[in-house]
Protein backbone atom coordinates (compact mmCIF):
# COMPACT_ATOMS: atom_id res chain seq x y z
CA UNK A 1 0.00 0.00 0.00
CA UNK A 2 1.19 3.26 -0.60
CA UNK A 3 0.64 6.50 1.62
CA UNK A 4 -1.53 9.63 0.46
CA UNK A 5 -3.75 12.32 1.10
CA UNK A 6 -7.14 11.61 0.61
CA UNK A 7 -9.76 14.39 0.33
CA UNK A 8 -13.03 12.83 -0.22
CA UNK A 9 -16.37 13.84 1.69
CA UNK A 10 -17.96 10.84 2.26
CA UNK A 11 -21.22 12.40 4.18
CA UNK A 12 -24.05 12.07 2.36
CA UNK A 13 -26.54 9.16 1.36
CA UNK A 14 -23.24 6.99 0.15
CA UNK A 15 -22.27 8.08 3.82
CA UNK A 16 -25.09 6.17 5.17
CA UNK A 17 -24.49 3.20 3.30
CA UNK A 18 -20.70 3.28 4.35
CA UNK A 19 -21.56 3.89 8.16
CA UNK A 20 -23.89 0.53 7.79
CA UNK A 21 -20.84 -1.24 6.79
CA UNK A 22 -18.87 0.02 10.03
CA UNK A 23 -17.54 2.83 7.81
CA UNK A 24 -17.19 6.60 9.85
CA UNK A 25 -18.22 9.86 7.69
CA UNK A 26 -15.00 12.11 7.58
CA UNK A 27 -13.58 14.42 5.38
CA UNK A 28 -10.24 14.97 4.94
CA UNK A 29 -7.53 12.30 5.71
CA UNK A 30 -4.42 10.59 5.42
CA UNK A 31 -3.62 6.69 4.70
CA UNK A 32 -2.87 4.22 2.40
CA UNK A 33 -4.50 3.40 -1.07
CA UNK A 34 -4.88 -0.08 -2.09
CA UNK A 35 -3.34 -2.46 -4.41
CA UNK A 36 -5.02 -5.29 -5.97
CA UNK A 37 -3.82 -7.41 -3.86
CA UNK A 38 -4.70 -5.56 -0.93
CA UNK A 39 -8.49 -6.07 -2.43
CA UNK A 40 -8.05 -9.42 -2.52
CA UNK A 41 -7.03 -9.89 1.44
CA UNK A 42 -9.90 -7.50 1.90
CA UNK A 43 -12.35 -9.41 -0.04
CA UNK A 44 -11.41 -12.64 1.25
CA UNK A 45 -11.23 -11.69 5.03
CA UNK A 46 -14.87 -11.25 5.08
CA UNK A 47 -17.00 -14.32 6.77
CA UNK A 48 -17.29 -17.21 3.91
CA UNK A 49 -15.95 -15.64 1.25
CA UNK A 50 -13.98 -17.32 -1.87
CA UNK A 51 -12.34 -16.61 -4.24
CA UNK A 52 -13.31 -17.96 -8.22
CA UNK A 53 -12.79 -16.89 -11.55
CA UNK A 54 -15.63 -15.46 -14.31
CA UNK A 55 -14.59 -14.80 -17.73
CA UNK A 56 -10.71 -15.36 -16.74
CA UNK A 57 -10.67 -12.61 -14.02
CA UNK A 58 -10.72 -13.07 -10.49
CA UNK A 59 -14.12 -12.94 -8.66
CA UNK A 60 -14.86 -13.16 -5.02
CA UNK A 61 -18.28 -15.08 -3.48
CA UNK A 62 -20.10 -15.56 -0.30
CA UNK A 63 -22.54 -18.78 -0.56
CA UNK A 64 -21.76 -19.32 -4.57
CA UNK A 65 -22.57 -15.78 -5.07
CA UNK A 66 -20.20 -13.22 -6.58
CA UNK A 67 -20.30 -9.93 -4.90
CA UNK A 68 -17.35 -8.49 -5.90
CA UNK A 69 -14.93 -8.96 -8.96
CA UNK A 70 -10.89 -7.54 -10.14
CA UNK A 71 -12.50 -7.70 -13.61
CA UNK A 72 -10.75 -4.24 -14.66
CA UNK A 73 -7.17 -4.81 -12.41
CA UNK A 74 -5.41 -3.96 -15.43
CA UNK A 75 -7.34 -0.61 -15.66
CA UNK A 76 -6.62 0.09 -12.05
CA UNK A 77 -10.30 -0.44 -11.11
CA UNK A 78 -12.11 -3.55 -8.75
CA UNK A 79 -15.89 -3.82 -9.57
CA UNK A 80 -18.68 -4.27 -6.43
CA UNK A 81 -22.18 -5.74 -7.37
CA UNK A 82 -24.46 -3.23 -5.47
CA UNK A 83 -27.93 -2.08 -5.28
CA UNK A 84 -28.70 0.77 -8.18
CA UNK A 85 -29.06 2.89 -4.54
CA UNK A 86 -25.94 1.86 -3.37
CA UNK A 87 -24.51 2.39 -6.42
CA UNK A 88 -25.97 5.95 -6.74
CA UNK A 89 -24.91 6.89 -3.21
CA UNK A 90 -21.51 5.97 -3.56
CA UNK A 91 -20.74 7.86 -6.92
CA UNK A 92 -23.02 10.78 -5.45
CA UNK A 93 -20.58 11.22 -2.83
CA UNK A 94 -17.16 9.99 -3.89
CA UNK A 95 -17.22 10.46 -7.80
CA UNK A 96 -13.30 10.45 -8.07
CA UNK A 97 -13.33 6.82 -6.31
CA UNK A 98 -16.57 5.18 -7.53
CA UNK A 99 -18.25 5.22 -11.15
CA UNK A 100 -20.71 2.64 -12.69
CA UNK A 101 -19.10 -0.03 -14.88
CA UNK A 102 -19.70 1.35 -18.57
CA UNK A 103 -22.47 0.16 -20.57
CA UNK A 104 -25.19 -2.32 -19.09
CA UNK A 105 -23.45 -3.66 -16.19
CA UNK A 106 -23.31 -0.36 -14.98
CA UNK A 107 -27.03 0.29 -15.20
CA UNK A 108 -27.16 -2.83 -12.98
CA UNK A 109 -25.42 -1.99 -10.05
CA UNK A 110 -21.83 -3.35 -11.24
CA UNK A 111 -19.53 -0.09 -9.87
CA UNK A 112 -15.89 0.94 -10.22
CA UNK A 113 -13.88 1.49 -7.16
CA UNK A 114 -10.49 2.82 -8.35
CA UNK A 115 -7.83 1.18 -6.49
CA UNK A 116 -5.29 3.89 -6.35
CA UNK A 117 -8.17 6.70 -5.10
CA UNK A 118 -9.56 5.01 -2.20
CA UNK A 119 -8.33 3.90 1.32
CA UNK A 120 -8.56 0.59 3.29
CA UNK A 121 -11.15 1.80 5.48
CA UNK A 122 -13.72 2.84 2.88
CA UNK A 123 -12.76 -0.33 0.45
CA UNK A 124 -13.57 -2.55 3.30
CA UNK A 125 -17.01 -0.82 3.89
CA UNK A 126 -18.04 -0.95 0.00
CA UNK A 127 -16.68 -4.75 -0.24
CA UNK A 128 -18.65 -5.55 2.96
CA UNK A 129 -21.41 -3.29 1.53
CA UNK A 130 -21.60 -6.04 -1.64
CA UNK A 131 -20.93 -8.75 0.73
CA UNK A 132 -23.74 -8.10 2.74
CA UNK A 133 -26.29 -8.11 0.05
CA UNK A 134 -25.24 -10.98 -1.90
CA UNK A 135 -24.98 -12.78 1.58
CA UNK A 136 -28.78 -11.69 2.25
CA UNK A 137 -29.63 -13.12 -1.30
Amino acid sequence: MQKTVYEIAICGHGGELLRAAGVSCWGRFEGWRVTAKDYRRIALSLPGASEGSHQGHPDFRVGGKIFCTLAYEKEGFGVLKLSLEEQAGLVEDAPEVFSPVPGGWGRMGMTRVKLDAVSADVLEGALKMAWKRRLAK
